[in-house]
């Protein structure tokens, strides 16, 4: 909480958003994707990760 938050309530703050369009996605290690294939449990919780779609893509 702020200090003072009661008497603060009307105080304004600029902000900048920008967009960062460069790609995020990562390489894993052959023996990782082993591992995953081994453990199919491991495969299934590891895909219902949103990040994980977003940053990882497996072979099938």
């Amino acid at each position: 909480m702020l200090k003072n938050f009661p008497q603060r309530i009307v105080e304004r703050t600029e902000l900048t958003v920008e967009f960062d369009s460069s790609d995020r996605k990562l390489s894993v290690s052959l023996k990782w994707i082993k591992a995953l294939e081994e453990k199919t449990q491991a495969r299934e919780v590891f895909e219902t990760l949103v990040s994980t779609k977003l940053l990882v893509t497996l072979p099938n």
